[in-house]
């Protein structure tokens, strides 16, 4: 008789596994939402206030939006019932770190109370990638204004990208935020 399981212990298992999955979708539900909502602010406050390292910016925002979901995700597969409360955790303060991440971005360039600075240097490449959301544009320019770096890329809209040409001397518009991540404005051909 050592197979056999008691039906008390039977049902209390079914109600486990029942309560974790309407603890996760209830949840789950609610965070993802937080957590898309997140991800599209850090995108507009990265368009309002361009940090001048773009891409590990947004490369942190997708790592804080897709560890939850692959948790949620790997967690389906191996007894979720079992550890759904600390997935939802996971999830939910992956939610709450993209919102502070959007947070902290917008509040870089809102609450800038420095001058702007004119830095003078030169488009050495322009590239544009495609992808479904449409176009992404970026500058390389050198010499950087920055100490230890050769050059800048710089992520552009559409307008700025064709104002100017591989080869000319530009001028970038960078503030130095209120947080220490620096962000530009601008970029003027000169």
């Amino acid at each position: 008789m050592a197979g056999i399981v008691p039906p008390a212990a039977r049902t209390r298992k079914i109600r486990l596994r029942r309560s974790a999955r309407s603890i996760y979708r209830a949840s789950g539900a609610s965070t993802m939402m937080v957590a898309l909502g997140g991800l599209l602010a850090t995108i507009l406050a990265g368009h309002l206030y361009t940090p001048v390292d773009m891409n590990p910016v947004m490369g942190l925002a997708l790592i804080l939006f897709f560890i939850p979901l692959l948790t949620v995700s790997l967690g389906a597969r191996k007894r979720l019932a079992e550890h759904a409360p600390l997935v939802v955790k996971m999830w939910a303060g992956g939610a709450i770190a993209l919102v502070m991440f959007a947070a902290l971005l917008f509040l870089n360039g809102a609450l800038d109370k420095s001058s702007p600075v004119e830095a003078k240097t030169s488009v050495i490449r322009k590239s544009v990638s495609r992808s479904r959301g449409g176009p992404s544009y970026s500058l390389t320019v050198a010499p950087s204004w920055r100490l230890g770096r050769g050059d800048e890329r710089l992520e552009v809209n559409g307008a700025m990208f064709s104002m100017v040409r591989t080869g000319q001397p530009v001028r970038v518009v960078v503030h130095r935020g209120a947080f220490g991540l620096p962000w530009f404005s601008a970029v003027m051909p000169d």
